[in-house]
């Protein structure tokens, strides 16, 4: 089986004033390595890759963040996990034939069991995914958003994502 994990080093201000600065400033590829690791990813993360799992960062920055985005992944020990950037909300507009790129139709043509999300605006392509136990990570921009089903559990930290994780079926 496959899965999707969200990149885990996104981190935002919650507040409105600076939530539009933050969209445009925070994807600059430059500004992509300074952000710091959320606590216990990258553990939880290297221990689903030694246990044999398949598992796949995929994110919705702009194609042009992928070279600081892998960099950053390579040095917060991910190297092994495949990135890919994903066009989910039609913001590019030149084709581009990177090996890393992935379109929507791609992603959906994939399989997954189990996925990390944080993004409200991102909910709808992880439902396209039967059977997926889906983690959604617990930050201050979606705190108030409704989760659509319950394949959609809230967690608070990369512990209960861990937990999910290992508990991940769904019973019918």
């Amino acid at each position: 089986m496959m899965y999707y994990v969200k990149p885990p080093n996104i981190l935002r201000k919650s507040q409105k004033n600076c939530s539009a600065l933050m969209s445009l400033t925070g994807r600059l590829p430059e500004n992509l390595l300074n952000y710091e690791e959320t606590p216990g990813a990258s553990e939880a993360i290297n221990k689903w890759v030694d246990q044999g799992h398949e598992v796949f960062i995929i994110t919705g920055r702009p194609f042009n963040s992928y070279e600081p985005s892998r960099q950053w992944l390579d040095e917060h020990h991910l190297e092994r996990v495949p990135l890919f950037c994903v066009d989910k909300y039609g913001r590019e507009t030149a084709k581009q034939d990177y090996r890393y790129n992935m379109t929507l139709a791609e992603l959906y043509n994939m399989t997954f069991d189990f996925a990390v999300e944080d993004s409200p605006a991102a909910f709808e392509h992880v439902m396209h995914f039967d059977n997926c136990r889906i983690a959604v990570f617990d930050r201050p921009w979606n705190s108030r958003a409704e989760l659509p089903n319950d394949r959609f559990v809230r967690c608070k930290d990369w512990q209960e994502i861990d937990w999910l994780f290992e508990n991940r079926e769904i019973t019918k």
